[in-house]
C-alpha cells in the first residue's frame, strides 16, 4: 500500500511539472535598449522553439517603469497571433508576467514561435538582453534582428502527460 501511495504521488508530481522552456538573464545591467511599446512599431520579440503543449507563464525582465501602461505579450506563429496576454510593473528593473492567455492553444513541440511584448500609454519598453547567442534556436529582434543577442524573458510550459495535454 505504501508503494501505490509512493507511486501516485509521483505521477502527479512529474504530471504538474513546469518546463522551462527558454530563461534568459542580463550579464550586466548595460545590456539594455529601448523600443517604442507601440504595437504598430513592433514592440521587442524573441523567437522560441516550442517545447511545450500548454503554455503557462512568460516573464519580461523590463526596466523604467515609465507612466505604467499595460504590457502585452502575444505568441505568433508565422506572424499570426496565437494567444495573448497583458501585464503590469510593479517597479523597475522587475520581471513582468503574463499568466492568463486569452485562449487554451494546443501547440506544436519543435515549431519556431515568435514572443512579442508590446505597451500601451505610448510608453517604451525598456528590454534586457544577453550577448553571444546563449540561447542558438532564435533571436532577438526589433525592427530588425539583433544578431547574437537574446532578449532577457524567461518562458515556461507544460509538457504532455499520458498522450493529453495538460490543463493550465
Amino acid at each position: 500500500m505504501k508503494t501505490v501511495c509512493l507511486l501516485l504521488v509521483g505521477v502527479v508530481t512529474g504530471a504538474s511539472a513546469l518546463v522551462c522552456a527558454y530563461h534568459i538573464d542580463p550579464k550586466t545591467a548595460a545590456m539594455s535598449g529601448k523600443v517604442s511599446g507601440n504595437p504598430s512599431n513592433g514592440g521587442v520579440t524573441q523567437s522560441v522553439v516550442c517545447c511545450w503543449d500548454t503554455l503557462v507563464r512568460v516573464e519580461l525582465l523590463a526596466g523604467a517603469k515609465g507612466n505604467g501602461g499595460v504590457y502585452t505579450a502575444t505568441v505568433l506563429d508565422g506572424g499570426t497571433p496565437l494567444v495573448w496576454s497583458t501585464g503590469t510593473q510593479s517597479q523597475n528593473e522587475s520581471w513582468v508576467k503574463f499568466e492568463n492567455w486569452s485562449s487554451q492553444v494546443a501547440f506544436t513541440k519543435g515549431k519556431l514561435l515568435t514572443i512579442q511584448f508590446t505597451r500601451g500609454g505610448n510608453d517604451s519598453i525598456q528590454y534586457y538582453f544577453q550577448e553571444g547567442n546563449p540561447y542558438p534556436y532564435g533571436e532577438l529582434s526589433t525592427t530588425s534582428p539583433h544578431a547574437g543577442q537574446d532578449l532577457a524573458i524567461r518562458c515556461y510550459g507544460h509538457p504532455r502527460v499520458g498522450g493529453q495535454a495538460t490543463a493550465v
